[in-house]
């Protein structure tokens, strides 16, 4: 006896903060989360010393009672569940109850708060493990305002692991570059040390007919220039699709315009903040081919689901989500993404801002999949008035939704459009009317059509025309050739062992290849046709490093292909005859996309009559 016992409330409520109180940040997260279920309009963010020694959050939200906010710092007290099930249908941003319980446990915090019907405010300031003081009467406008100072004054062993003061507001500002791309309807400011940093005014052009989150591209735009700067996101292109499992509106970089880390990709879910591995992937996977390896795009991503059909309680400071329905909603994301690139305006000369949507987003209503439904979920009727007037807009409180029995739940049906004439306008070259000048160090085609003057680079233009048609055909790969004297190449022991661990897929694809032994070489019998010409040895290291057997295997066949197209295609230095020349023109007018080689590499260059007088000082 006397092993076991009960821990004390501020050991647990120490143990809490460890969990959801990481550093300054996650005080800031936290608490303007609470803010936007509060149902603020404009937050104020000011902090001392990177958070280190104060943080202070005020909003104009509705505020508390007495009564209500000496519940709110107790632990496990919210006003966003009455029951389990409203854990598996979760639309508030902060729900655990855990977060001023934890925050004060470790800091010195003043909260007050008035209700917008009150006369005057309360004020409650708690001192770590100390009874809270009461203080009435006090003046305050409505809303609410929490103040803590010191953090982690009492836990020595934590606040020695704070960083730097440029560390800790960098964590901070980043929190706030998501806020500003995630909450376009909410005015946000930041102050640090009595320095203004941010100031965002609220976006109040409402979201755009066919919006399918309930954003709309301008909203979108005038909120990426906070973040990325007018440059940046002029270029940017605006993406809007949707199916029965999610929708995906946002913007994202045309390849050219790439950063060294991932940094500037943005995810939201349902309004959230999240850093997902399943939505990182989804975009890596739209992008393949269209960015250089080690490069990450800019991306500011909203996507809504079904509440019932993502876990956001995963991570206790919900960073982190689970889909029922990941490939799914991977799938989506894909689509989107490809169509954008695709679309190709970013690569027209004089274009800033690219066009919108060449199309309208398919109507089709949100609605649970089968098992979800057998479990006692509603279904959706397609492009129902019903599921029209319930958006994921939020365009009064943002983290309201209406509450509904199972059975009466509607989601997110996005509005039929008619497309702009205009945009449907395709971003094609017109090859059949261009003047072929010459070639500039047998590399760069150099054509003009009218007043403009066009170079491209003939490895990657030949590289890209044959990967859209491997891609389109995949019955070319399949065309093997037999070796009539088997060829053996040495490579490295990696190489060797990635080729041995893909072999099943190099032989679906046109490889008949014998490993000898344990050593690192490699013996040839067979060949896809199309690559019959180019030196094996080189080939198949290329095919080894391509990384084609760790990737899922959705990404196997396209990584394939890119090593296929690049060893098919004419090099660099290699002289064009007329004959050839003709040929790709004309192969290259049958294929829908050929604006970047499938590693990513810019494959043409415009310039406009202006743009080439200005070299001449003209």
């Amino acid at each position: 006896m006397g092993k076991i016992q009960l821990l004390a409330d501020d050991v647990i409520n120490k143990i809490a903060a460890g969990e959801v109180v990481e550093r300054p940040a996650s005080v800031v997260k936290e608490l303007v989360e609470n803010a936007l279920d509060a149902g603020a309009r404009s937050i104020q963010v000011e902090i001392e010393d990177g958070g280190r020694k104060a943080i202070a959050i005020s909003d104009d939200g509705h505020g508390m009672d007495e009564d209500d906010a000496l519940l709110a710092l107790q632990r496990h007290a919210t006003s966003k569940i009455r029951s389990v099930d409203d854990l598996y249908v979760t639309s508030s941003m902060g729900f655990r109850g855990e977060a001023l319980a934890s925050i004060a446990s470790v800091s010195r915090l003043t909260l007050t708060t008035r209700e917008r019907s009150a006369g005057s405010a309360t004020r409650i300031e708690m001192n770590g493990t100390g009874a809270p003081v009461v203080q009435r009467e006090v003046s305050a406008p409505t809303g609410t305002t929490l103040a803590c100072r010191d953090l982690f004054y009492n836990v020595p062993a934590r606040q020695k692991f704070l960083k730097s003061t440029a560390s800790e507001l960098g964590a901070i500002t980043d929190f706030f570059d998501a806020a500003i791309l995630c909450w376009p309807h909410i005015r946000l400011r930041l102050v640090h040390n009595s320095r203004e940093l941010v100031a965002s005014a609220a976006v109040t052009t409402g979201a755009e007919i066919g919006s399918v989150c309930g954003i709309g591209e301008a909203s979108l735009r005038a909120r990426a220039v906070a973040v990325f700067g007018e440059e940046v996101a002029s270029k940017l292109i605006y993406i809007n699709e949707a199916d029965s499992h999610a929708a995906v509106e946002g913007l994202i970089s045309p390849p050219g315009l790439e950063k060294a880390n991932g940094k500037s990709m943005f995810t939201f879910v349902n309004q959230r903040w999240v850093k997902d591995k399943t939505l990182r992937y989804a975009i890596q996977r739209g992008y393949h081919s269209h960015l250089m390896r080690g490069k990450y795009p800019v991306v500011a991503l909203h996507v809504v689901v079904d509440p019932s059909l993502v876990d956001v309680n995963v991570h206790p400071a919900k960073t982190e989500v689970r889909f029922q329905y990941g490939s799914e909603v991977q799938g989506v994301i894909f689509k989107a993404i490809m169509k954008g690139l695709r679309r190709a305006d970013w690569a027209m000369p004089g274009m800033t801002a690219p066009r919108a949507m060449t199309s309208a987003p398919e109507t089709t209503a949100f609605h649970q999949p089968d098992s979800a439904r057998s479990a006692g979920g509603g279904t959706f009727p397609r492009g129902s008035k019903a599921n029209a007037s319930f958006r994921f807009g939020m365009t009064t409180t943002p983290t309201t939704i209406p509450a509904t029995t199972p059975t009466q739940r509607r989601f997110f049906a996005p509005i039929e459009v008619t497309a702009n004439p205009k945009m449907q306008e395709s971003a094609s070259i017109p090859w059949e009317t261009m003047d072929y000048l010459g070639s500039v160090g047998r590399c760069y085609l150099m054509f003009t059509d009218g007043d403009r003057l066009l170079a491209v680079d003939q490895h990657a233009w030949h590289e890209r025309i044959i990967f859209e048609r491997l891609n389109r055909d995949r019955s070319l790969l399949h065309q093997s050739q037999a070796m009539i004297i088997p060829e053996s190449v040495d490579l490295t022991p990696e190489q060797c062992s990635r080729l041995r661990a893909g072999a099943g897929i190099l032989a679906a694809n046109g490889f008949n290849l014998d490993f000898v032994g344990d050593d690192p070489m490699v013996e040839i019998k067979g060949i896809p046709t199309i690559l019959a010409h180019r030196d094996p040895q080189e080939m198949l290291g290329a095919i080894a490093d391509s990384g084609f057997a760790e990737n899922p295997t959705a990404d196997l066949a396209q990584n394939l292909l890119a090593t296929y197209a690049c060893h098919s295609a004419v090099r660099a230095g290699e002289d064009l005859g007329p004959d050839e020349l003709h040929r790709l023109m004309r192969e290259a007018s049958e294929v829908d996309f050929q604006h970047n080689c499938p590693h990513g590499r810019r494959v043409f260059r415009w310039w406009e009559t202006t743009q080439i007088a200005s070299w001449f000082d003209r």
